[in-house]
């Protein structure tokens, strides 16, 4: 065998390890929605839970997961751009909590590992600690393959925030939902799922009101 031949075998080998590795992290990827998801229902109930799960940053686990496992980065690059800012900042007041050993303080009031009646568990912790973590994975994955973020990607992540948007202002009811806490008692719960009642300004329009009944 020559030094080319090698060489390509070498290569091979190597992409094909890599290809197989992220598979391995896509599934994982699904496996966490699927444990955030029955944490969420614990907490919250069925109603509540399944509503959590449509936060563009979990759905974002399921996009990039399909990506990394058949193979396609555009996928991926979408999943990673539609989350970025959010992310960051997570990050940053992730890092300020730890600097100043409290989860209540922060800096942009983005990071919360909070859960019902705000106390902090390991759940919530786990739910939440994919803002952290997420956005590494998909860079390394882009990287290791050659693939570097374009205009396009952009173009595609601002389509998967409108069309998830979109969707969550016609699912999620824009009144609170009632659900009953083994401890906390009743309690009812305004869902700003992908910031519908805050940033879009969905609250207090009787059209989408249509959809609560």
């Amino acid at each position: 065998m020559t030094s080319l031949e090698m060489g390509s075998t070498s290569a091979g080998t190597t992409t094909s390890s890599f290809t197989l590795f992220f598979r391995v992290v896509g599934f994982l990827f699904f496996v966490h929605y699927a444990y955030c998801e029955h944490l969420l229902i614990y907490d919250y109930g069925p109603v509540i839970g399944l509503y959590q799960g449509l936060w563009i940053c979990s759905l974002s686990l399921l996009l990039a997961g399909a990506g990394m496992i058949i193979g396609y980065p555009p996928f991926v690059s979408t999943a990673l751009v539609s989350v970025a800012t959010g992310h960051f900042l997570w990050t940053l007041d992730t890092l300020y909590m730890l600097y100043k050993g409290s989860v209540n303080q922060t800096i942009f009031d983005i990071g919360d590992y909070g859960g019902v009646g705000r106390t902090v568990t390991f759940g919530t912790v786990w739910t939440n600690l994919h803002h952290v973590w997420f956005m590494p994975v998909c860079v390394s994955y882009l990287r290791g393959g050659g693939r570097t973020l374009s205009a396009r990607d952009l173009h595609r992540s601002v389509l998967w925030i409108c069309a998830v948007s979109a969707m969550t202002a016609c699912v999620v009811p824009m009144e609170c939902v009632t659900y009953e806490h083994p401890v906390y008692g009743s309690k009812c719960m305004s869902l700003n799922v992908n910031m519908i009642r805050k940033f879009w300004g969905l609250e207090g329009s009787k059209f989408m009101h249509y959809f609560d009944r």
